[in-house]
């Protein structure tokens, strides 16, 4: 198969590389993550693990749209389907959870954490949109009824998210995903993740997704992950408050990244997406140097090649 496309411009008959845009929205999110960071108040610090929470956000970057490295989804959006494949946050979420549940394994449980915030985060970054927040699918509306055989649209909906999940294609991960940006102990739980991901049953994609997504669930299999650090000097109920507001932050980090990114590839300039990736910079409590840097660094990255 061709280069992966992040998305097809038909207008323009242009595939925008996968790997152009995952390598830049990690480059962007390594930023804005690091400013984010170092903003945040001391009770809402996890002592000792800043520069780990930055190896999670490049990790978040890499591999928010591994779901669109699949047959599935790279078939739909070169003949034009409307809106490609919508849930491949998803199929991300699910490589990041398994990739966390086998360094659990091995009793590696601060990188398990890691994956596992990072996962939270990429399920989340089509969050704003309808019907894609976790709380919707999760709840009932479109995940939590495959079992009892629901139909329509959301048993559509559901489908289409296993047969992307299931098709991951490895030439297309390496042509469309730039893993040599992850840290070195990731690459191989998450290669491993990768393959496993694609035997795995329809229920058993429900159930890690179910188990690993919610905010608070998460948050507590991460305080368990990482306890020494994160209890340290507080209770339960705090360290899950902090980690809560760290996924929140990670998400506006990495949905920010994507937007601007996403804006500078399809209309160079000053265009709309790139004035809300900038109000989304501010609503993270970015200073305006932070902002301005930022952008300029994505639209360094395009001024020589626009398309």
């Amino acid at each position: 198969m061709e280069e992966p496309c992040a998305y097809y411009d038909r207008q323009r008959e242009y595939c925008h590389p996968l790997y152009k845009h995952s390598l830049n929205v990690s480059r962007s999110i390594e930023y804005l993550f690091r400013d984010r960071l170092e903003v945040e108040p001391p009770a809402a610090r996890i002592p000792g693990l800043t520069n780990r929470l930055l190896e999670a956000g490049i990790i978040a970057g890499v591999l928010h749209d591994v779901g669109k490295a699949s047959i599935h989804y790279q078939k739909r959006v070169r003949i034009g389907r409307p809106g490609g494949f919508q849930y491949h946050e998803y199929v991300g979420a699910l490589v990041l959870s398994e990739a966390s549940g086998l360094l659990m394994d091995e009793m590696k449980l601060e990188e398990s954490a890691l994956l596992l915030l990072a996962a939270g985060a990429v399920a989340r970054h089509h969050a704003a949109m309808k019907n894609r927040h976790p709380t919707i699918l999760l709840g009932g509306a479109i995940l939590g009824g495959i079992s009892q055989g629901i139909g329509g649209e959301r048993k559509r909906l559901a489908d289409e998210l296993y047969r992307a999940a299931s098709s991951l294609d490895q030439s297309l991960v390496e042509k469309g995903v730039p893993l040599e940006l992850l840290p070195p102990w990731a690459v191989e739980p998450v290669l491993e993740a990768l393959e496993e991901i694609t035997y795995l049953s329809r229920d058993a994609m429900i159930s890690t997704l179910k188990e690993s997504i919610p905010a608070r669930r998460l948050a507590e299999k991460i305080i368990g992950g990482a306890s020494n650090q994160l209890i340290k000097n507080s209770s339960r109920a705090k360290a899950t408050s902090i980690v809560i507001g760290l996924l929140y932050r990670l998400t506006g980090s990495l949905i920010t990244s994507d937007i601007l990114v996403a804006g500078c590839e399809r209309r160079p300039g000053e265009g709309p997406e790139k004035a809300y990736a900038k109000s989304w910079m501010r609503e993270l409590m970015l200073g305006h140097d932070a902002v301005e840097a930022c952008t300029r660094l994505v639209g360094e990255a395009f001024s020589h090649n626009p398309t």
